[in-house]
C-alpha cells in the first residue's frame, strides 16, 4: 500500500505530541510526582483573521473553564472546547518543543498578526503570531504548532449548544441540496 506523502509527514510530525499526550495519560497521580503544569488554569487560542469573520478556535483545561458551566448554557459559537488538565499541559509541553517561547511575545495577539496562537498560563498571556514579513523560521515554527493545536482541537469530544447553525454550515448545507 503506497501512502501519501502529506499524510506521511503529518503522522511523523504528530507522534511526539501522542506520545506526549500518552505519557501524561499514563503517568498517574503519585503523591511523590512533582507539581506538573497542569495544576494552573491554561487556554490555548489559535485565531485567523484573514476571513471576514476571523476564526478564533480555543481549548481550555478544567481548571480554566468548568465543562459543566460551559456546556451546559446555549452560545452563539462552539469555538472553545475544555480538556483535561493533563491533555492541555501535553498540548503546552508540546508547544514549548516545537520553539513556541523562542518566538513569543508577552501580552495578548489581540488581532495584530494574520494567524496567532495565545497561550494562557494561570493569568499570564503570552503569543506568537505570523504576518506576510514574518521570517522563514518563524513561520515554520509557528505552522508546526499551529497544525499540532488543531489536531488535538478537532479530537476533543465536545457537546455545546449554540442558538443557531453557524453560516458554514448553513452553505454547505445549500451546495449539498438541504434546506
Amino acid at each position: 500500500m503506497v501512502q501519501h506523502p502529506f499524510r506521511a509527514g503529518i503522522l511523523r510530525a504528530f507522534c511526539p505530541l501522542a506520545l506526549a499526550l500518552l505519557s501524561a495519560a499514563c503517568a498517574g497521580t503519585r503523591a511523590s510526582q512533582a507539581p506538573v503544569m497542569s495544576s494552573v488554569p491554561t487556554a490555548v487560542t489559535f485565531t485567523d483573521n484573514r476571513p471576514a469573520k476571523p476564526l478564533v478556535l480555543a481549548l481550555v483545561n478544567e481548571l480554566h473553564t468548568s465543562r459543566v458551566d460551559l456546556y451546559s448554557s446555549v452560545r452563539t459559537e462552539a469555538s472553545t472546547k475544555v480538556a483535561t488538565d493533563e491533555v492541555v499541559a501535553a498540548l503546552v509541553e508540546y508547544l514549548d518543543q516545537q520553539g513556541f517561547m523562542r518566538h513569543a511575545a508577552t501580552g495578548s495577539a489581540g488581532g495584530r498578526s494574520t494567524q496567532s496562537l495565545e497561550l494562557q498560563l494561570d493569568g499570564r498571556r503570552t503569543f506568537m503570531g505570523i504576518s506576510k514579513g514574518s521570517p522563514a523560521d518563524q513561520i515554520q515554527t509557528f505552522r508546526n504548532c499551529r497544525d499540532g493545536f488543531i489536531e488535538l482541537y478537532n479530537q476533543i469530544y465536545q457537546l455545546q449548544a449554540v442558538d443557531e447553525v453557524p453560516d458554514r454550515f448553513q452553505q454547505q448545507r445549500k451546495k449539498a441540496g438541504g434546506r
